[in-house]
C-alpha cells in the first residue's frame, strides 16, 4: 500500500514513494523506501530486519538507506534507482519469508532486494522461491563488499603515502564485513584493534598475533593509521568526533556520518575519509551483476569492482583541487550522474 504524506518524515529527499506492507498469516509488518525509480530498471536496496523504536524511526531509516543506494548506484556506475527494505515484525519462519518474497513480487520488478542485517542467505533462498526480483542467491555480495573496501583502503593508504606494512588498524564491528576485511588485511599490516558488541564474534581472533580486543569506548580514541567503521550507522557523530586520532577512516558501514557537517570538521582536522557508499559499493555490484545474467563469474564481477579504485582517485583529486571535504565530492558526482541518467 502505498503511503500518503510521507514528504513530512525527516529523511524525505524527493523520493518517489513509500510502500507499507503486512501480512497477517506470518505477522509480517514493514516498509519500502524508494528513492529513484524508472520505468525502464528497477530499484535496487537490501532487505533488514531490525527493532526499531517506532514506526517513525523505522521509516526514517528506509528513506534514508533508500537514498543512500541511489548514491551508491550512481557511483557504481549503475543505471539503477535506490530503494530499501525494512521489516519491523516477522516470525522468521520459512513460510515467512516465503511470503514476504509474495509481497516483493506484486511490485512486479520495481523493487529489487535481497539480505541486509537480520536476512540470512538461507531466507533470501526462501524468498526467491515467491519472487524473480530476489538476488544474492549465486553470488555473494558480503565477498565482494570486503574486495571493495579492501580496494579504497590501498587507494587511500597511497593517497597519504602510508607504507601499508606499518599501519596500525582499528576495526569497528566484526560482522560479516567487518571480520572479512579483518582476515583480509591482518598479514600485511603491523597492528589490528578490534571491537564488537558481540563479544562471542571477537573468541576468534584471540590467537591472531597483531590482533587485540578493546571495549567500544576506546575504539574510537585510538591513535591509529586508519579507522574502519564496520557496524551500524553514524558512528562519526557531534560527540565521537572530538577524540578521534586517526589519518584515515575507510569502512563497510552505511551512514557513517552523523550530518554533513561531520564531513568538514574531518576535512579541517586533516581526517582523510573514504566516502562510505563508494567503498562499500562491492555488494551492489555483485547482485546487480547477478541480476542481470542469471550466473555468477568472479572475473566479471571483479573487473567491475575497479569503478571504485576510478572512484577514489577522482574524489581525492577533487577534494584537493577545490579544497572540499571529500564525501561532499563524492555527494556532487554522485548527484550529476543520476541526474544525467534521468
Amino acid at each position: 500500500m502505498l503511503a500518503e504524506g510521507f514528504e513530512r518524515y525527516s529523511e524525505f529527499q524527493q523520493h518517489k514513494a513509500l510502500i507499507t506492507f503486512s501480512s497477517r498469516i506470518h505477522s509480517i509488518r514493514g516498509y519500502i523506501a524508494i528513492h529513484r525509480a524508472s520505468a525502464r530498471v528497477p530499484s535496487f536496496g537490501a532487505t533488514r530486519i531490525h527493532s526499531y523504536k517506532d514506526d517513525n524511526d523505522a521509516i526514517n531509516d528506509a528513506l534514508r538507506l533508500a537514498k543512500l543506494m541511489s548514491y551508491k548506484s550512481a557511483m557504481a556506475e549503475l543505471p539503477y534507482g535506490g530503494a530499501k527494505a525494512v521489516i519491523t515484525q516477522i516470525d522468521k519462519s520459512k513460510e515467512a519469508f516465503r511470503d514476504y518474497g509474495s509481497i516483493v513480487d506484486t511490485l512486479r520488478g520495481l523493487f529489487v532486494t535481497g539480505a541486509d542485517v537480520g536476512v540470512s542467505v538461507d531466507d533470501v533462498k526462501q524468498m526467491r522461491r515467491s519472487s524473480n526480483y530476489i538476488v544474492g542467491t549465486t553470488s555473494n555480495p558480503v565477498r565482494y563488499t570486503v574486495e571493495g573496501v579492501c580496494i579504497a583502503l590501498d587507494e587511500t593508504i597511497h593517497e597519504v603515502g602510508a607504507r601499508k606494512n606499518e599501519l596500525t588498524i582499528a576495526i569497528q564491528g566484526i560482522g560479516a564485513t567487518g571480520s572479512g576485511i579483518l582476515e583480509s588485511i591482518h598479514p600485511h599490516v603491523k597492528k589490528i584493534y578490534i571491537t564488537d558488541v558481540d563479544e562471542k564474534k571477537l573468541t576468534k581472533y584471540k590467537g591472531f598475533d597483531n590482533v587485540e580486543i578493546v571495549s567500544s569506548d576506546s575504539l574510537l580514541c585510538l591513535p591509529v593509521d586508519v579507522l574502519m567503521p564496520c557496524a551500524l550507522a553514524h558512528s562519526i557523530n557531534k560527540k565521537t568526533i572530538k577524540s578521534l586520532q586517526t589519518k584515515m577512516i575507510v569502512g563497510s558501514a552505511n551512514n557513517q556520518l552523523e550530518s554533513e557537517e561531520m564531513a568538514f570538521i574531518l576535512h579541517k582536522k586533516n581526517i582523510l575519509y573514504a566516502p562510505d557508499y563508494v567503498v562499500n559499493a562491492g555488494g551492489l555490484i555483485a547482485v546487480t551483476d547477478e541480476y542481470v545474467h542469471s550466473n555468477h563469474r568472479i572475473r566479471r564481477i571483479q573487473k567491475k569492482l575497479n569503478v571504485i579504485s576510478r572512484n577514489m582517485q577522482k574524489i581525492f583529486r577533487r577534494s584537493k583541487q577545490y579544497d572540499l571535504p571529500t564525501a561532499v565530492v563524492a555527494n556532487r558526482i554522485a548527484e550529476k550522474r543520476f541526474n544525467d541518467i534521468q
